[in-house]
C-alpha cells in the first residue's frame, strides 16, 4: 500500500505539476510539499481535505495512506 507522500507525488505528477507549482496553488512552500512527499511530515487534516478536493479523490483515500 502506498503511503500519503507517494500518493501525493503520483497525483501531482499526473497533473504535470512541479512541487513549486503545487505549493503555489495551496499557498505553501515547495519545501513543505517535498517534506510531505518524502514522508518527513504529514499535513493537517484540513490540508488533506484540500488536496482531496483538488485532486478529485475520496478523502478516505488520502487519510488511510497517512503513516
Amino acid at each position: 500500500m502506498e503511503f500519503f507522500g507517494e500518493l501525493l507525488a503520483e497525483l501531482r505528477k499526473d497533473k504535470k505539476l512541479s512541487q513549486k507549482e503545487l505549493a503555489d496553488i495551496f499557498h505553501l512552500a515547495a519545501s513543505t510539499i517535498s517534506s510531505y512527499e518524502m514522508g518527513v511530515h504529514s499535513p493537517h487534516v484540513d490540508q488533506l481535505a484540500k488536496f482531496a478536493d483538488y485532486f478529485d479523490v475520496v478523502h478516505k483515500c488520502l487519510f488511510q495512506n497517512l503513516r
